[in-house]
């Protein structure tokens, strides 16, 4: 038997071939290969969007018949053997829909299908955008995400820090998933040839995901389900999230309508209002949400960068959400922010077209109505100078523990002689280091440098040894010195220790930098409780002490802008008794760190 499916749309048509075993009937086994057209003659129901508790046994709308409309010359057998998991259940089909005889049924009449009973048929989605660290999990494997990717039951999607992808159905529907996200496909189901009559199941556990569902018939379904509620829904425009660690599931109607149910409770979401509540609570009232920003005040045309947008606070409003899209055929996301104050700083935009949109949270969460602003980047036409060195060594916000090393960058086309800055604070106007003309790509300091945050950048000279553009600056840290501790002394009932951190470079001013250190004692190799922590000034500590037992010792240093180094390898130290009342150090030694 072979069932075609087929679609209008730019995705590939298939056939589903189904196999019989010697009683005649349909084995569970099948595959997919390319066809040509095809047409299915049964519409599923699609119901109003609701949300309710996700329990452990199967929703009700899970369970909630398909109409199938009589065909000349259908009989309950031919039905059920065309479309059910199983022909034998054409007995169900009779009982449920109280056919009296199952060979004569009325053409053009409807019968109800349990969509339980019905052969699941699938159907793809494809990434139409991704931005930042995605990744799909397909059958325990995570695959790199590109545009126009296929996504298939079972895959799982997951999001990171500043990342997004925008998923679109079949029908044109489209689910936007937010960073720190993981949504799982459940389910796509298409018994039609009309991409409107779909069944779209997801499992969103983590994050945040915005939606757009296509208008569709009264038999189609759009399902996203949480650890916590489901949404069901039809022609509407909404948002989910549910946050793992709270258990805090919100939901928030821009279009549509929508039926949250919790707890055996529901209540009816209108456009423009949303719901947020805990796991096992029934729903709250629904909240009118936020009003959308007013963003008409904005440049339309923007000539230079950065450019910061403001605009006028909401009232109520405890934070905003910008999300930033090219304005393109697919709408790519490539920034999405949250800020407190109602003020942007948009950075690094290439000449194009943008759409910009902002919605205002409240102090539920909930997140209010969108304002979109369009407006276009047309820069002033740059040629790129060749003479521009690219920093390797170090790289930025780096942390070096040795204090001699070299410096390296790339060579730059056309250029023999580089000017080299090092500096202690951002604007270079203390430098340590101002070397010019310079004929290497590499430098390495005769001086050792001191502890602390430097900056560095390199310039290319022409030909005149003038100083083209600098290279944007990098900066790195010195880690201060790691202290030696020495071997503890015990007398007078007092335990003095000492340390060394071996020879401190000159810093640029001339002044040796002065350092303080943190001492830290502990019954506890691990260190996980203190019996003293504290910061002293000079490298002896003596403190009076009468408690046998095994003790270890630590110290770090501090550096002048109260960056805390390395920790010292501890020092384990054994008070014992000597004679009736006297104490004295047995010196271990060092530890791992």
């Amino acid at each position: 038997m072979v069932l075609p499916i087929t679609s209008t749309s730019c995705f590939s048509h298939y056939i589903i071939y189904k196999t019989k075993n010697s009683a005649g009937l349909l084995k569970p086994g099948h595959f997919a290969l390319p066809l040509g057209s095809g047409i299915y003659n049964f519409l599923p129901l699609l119901r109003l969007f609701f949300i309710a508790l996700l329990l452990p046994a199967a929703p009700a709308f899970a369970t909630e018949p398909t109409l199938y409309t009589i065909q000349p010359g259908d009989t309950l057998w031919d039905i059920s053997k065309k479309w059910l998991n199983s022909p034998a259940d054409w007995i169900k089909l009779q009982q449920l829909n109280k056919i009296k005889n199952p060979n004569k049924l009325i053409p053009y009449s409807k019968i109800r299908i349990p969509v339980a009973l019905m052969q699941p048929i699938k159907s793809q989605l494809v990434v139409q955008s991704s931005q930042g660290d995605v990744s799909i999990i397909a059958n325990n494997d995570s695959n790199t995400v590109k545009n126009n990717m296929m996504i298939f039951e079972g895959d799982k999607i997951i999001t990171g820090a500043n990342a997004s992808i925008k998923l679109k159905f079949e029908n044109g529907s489209t689910s936007a998933l937010q960073e720190n996200s993981q949504l799982s496909v459940k389910k796509i189901y298409l018994p039609d040839n009309d991409k409107t009559n779909t069944e779209i199941q997801l499992h969103l556990l983590q994050g945040s995901v915005n939606n757009n569902v296509k208008k569709a018939t009264p038999n189609s379904r759009f399902i996203i389900t949480t650890p916590s509620a489901v949404a069901s829904v039809r022609g509407t425009s909404f948002r989910v999230s549910n946050d793992p660690l709270t258990q805090q599931f919100r939901t928030e109607v821009l279009k549509g309508k929508v039926s949250v149910s919790s707890q055996g409770h529901s209540v009816l979401l209108k456009q423009g209002f949303g719901v947020a509540f805990k796991k096992g609570q029934i729903p709250s009232t629904p909240t009118k949400l936020l009003a959308a920003p007013h963003l008409s005040q904005l440049q339309a045309v923007l000539r230079k960068m950065p450019v910061f947008f403001r605009f006028p606070a909401i009232e109520k409003a405890i934070s905003y959400r910008v999300i930033l899209t090219k304005d393109n055929a697919i709408n790519e996301q490539i920034l999405a922010r949250d800020i407190t104050k109602p003020s942007v700083r948009l950075t690094d935009l290439a000449s194009g077209s943008y759409i910009m949109s902002v919605f205002a949270y409240d102090n539920k969460g909930l997140g209010g109505q969108v304002a979109y602003h369009y407006f276009k980047v047309k820069l002033a036409k740059t040629t790129p100078s060749p003479q521009y060195p690219t920093l390797i060594f170090p790289k930025d916000k780096t942390t070096l523990k040795e204090n001699t090393f070299s410096f390296s960058w790339t060579p730059s086309e056309s250029v023999d002689s580089y000017r080299f800055q090092l500096a202690s604070e951002p604007t270079f106007q203390q430098l340590y280091i101002d070397i010019y003309p310079y004929q290497a790509t590499s430098l390495a300091i005769s001086d050792r440098l001191h502890s602390g945050k430097y900056y560095w950048h390199v310039a290319a000279l022409d030909q005149n040894n003038k100083t083209l553009s600098f290279t944007q600056s990098r900066t790195f840290r010195i880690s201060p010195p790691v202290p030696r501790l020495s071997n503890a002394t015990y007398k007078g009932g007092s335990i003095a220790l000492k340390w060394e951190i071996g020879v401190i470079p000159t810093a640029a001013d001339n002044i040796k930098p002065r350092y303080q250190y943190r001492l830290q004692i502990s019954n506890k190799n691990d260190f996980s409780h203190y019996l003293l922590n504290t910061i002293v000034s000079d490298r002896t500590y003596q403190f009076s002490w009468q408690e046998t037992g095994s003790y270890f010792i630590r110290v770090a240093t501090l550096d002048t802008d109260g960056y805390l180094g390395e920790m010292s390898p501890a020092l384990q130290i054994n008070i014992v008794k000597k004679g009736f009342f006297g104490r004295e150090i047995i010196n271990v030694g060092t530890t791992a760190k």
